[in-house]
């Protein structure tokens, strides 16, 4: 009975011997990084600085070990010179993301200072790279996945986007295709893709050398084109040339009035060639229209057909008057 009682001190302080060196290997290995991640953020920060700690947890480590790590952090801080503020002005905020990857753990500070100048403010980052301990909880078991690749569509153009379409009362599948000219429907039957609509995409200006974009399909069966946008300046611009270029060219009945008063054009003349004056404009149309779609062009075509007509009617009435005046001046 003696003997049983002095073997069970001898066999608990075996096992304590046993099992801790994993649990202080672990403390240690975080004491060696905080001290290291602690030295990098005291070197942006003033000598003696006050300033907030918060450490943020991305990975799989449980709040035991996060709660460790923190203090592990706090301690070489305040080792390092630093002084951790629960109240007042800090002079500097510090954020500390414990983050991971397959091989180890990775913790990110962001070191913002509080009191220096607008002008002068910036976010200083440094990363200190963990190896994982024996006793840190490995990343979490997720379902075996497999991935398989197979060709879906090819073509020449570049592809911006692709959105797979769902099937109603088991039709054919479909598939909604973005590129830099089209927005293109596509059906399959009997296995090959085949174009079921289109519509153009219609750009002021050219496409960035890097050319992206995005669809969004709606549950109504419509979708969203996001194309990249030009720039406020680049549409300042573009609307300022449309507004010159009409502008001056709606100045088409002046110019024909003035030429008419002396004697350069007359109304015979102005309408002997109405058809080259119609061919004229829809060239002046087509150049001012920022778009190549017929719509926009008639928009401005019609008006400046019209305007010409208008003209040749100033022009015949300076012509009468002018008429007129002769024949006073004769009798």
């Amino acid at each position: 009975m003696r003997f049983s009682r002095r073997i069970f001190p001898i066999a608990f302080s075996v096992m304590m011997i046993t099992l801790c060196p994993r649990a202080t290997h672990a403390v240690d290995t975080w004491e060696a990084a905080a001290s290291e991640l602690a030295r990098k953020i005291v070197a942006h920060a003033p000598p003696r600085a006050r300033m907030t700690l918060d450490v943020q947890n991305r990975s799989s480590l449980t709040e035991d070990e996060v709660t460790s790590i923190a203090r592990a952090i706090r301690t070489a801080l305040r080792e390092q010179g630093a002084r951790l503020a629960a109240t007042g002005r800090p002079q500097a905020q510090v954020v500390v993301t414990i983050s991971e990857n397959l091989q180890s753990l990775v913790w990110v500070a962001q070191i913002v200072p509080t009191e220096s100048a607008p002008e002068e403010s910036s976010r200083d980052v440094e990363m200190v790279e963990v190896a994982r301990s024996q006793t840190a909880s490995p990343p979490a078991s997720s379902p075996t996945m497999v991935i398989h690749q197979e060709l879906l569509f090819e073509q020449s153009e570049p592809i911006l986007d692709l959105v797979m379409l769902q099937s109603v009362d088991d039709s054919a599948p479909r598939m909604l295709l973005l590129d830099k000219n089209d927005v293109v429907l596509y059906a399959k039957e009997g296995g090959v893709w085949t174009v079921a609509q289109s519509a153009p995409l219609a750009r002021s200006r050219p496409w960035p050398r890097d050319p992206r974009g995005r669809l969004v399909a709606q549950p109504d069966g419509g979708f969203t084109v996001f194309t990249p946008m030009v720039t406020i300046n680049e549409y300042w611009d573009l609307a300022m040339s449309i507004i010159i270029a009409v502008g001056v060219v709606f100045e088409l009945p002046v110019l024909i009035l003035l030429l008419s008063v002396f004697g350069i054009v007359t109304p015979k003349f102005l309408w002997k060639n109405f058809r080259y004056a119609v061919l004229i404009t829809a060239i002046i149309a087509a150049a001012i229209v920022p778009t190549n779609d017929m719509a926009s062009i008639f928009v401005v075509w019609i008006p400046l057909v019209a305007l010409y007509l208008l003209s040749i009617g100033l022009s015949w009435i300076v012509y009468l008057k002018k008429r007129k005046k002769r024949a006073q001046a004769e009798s």
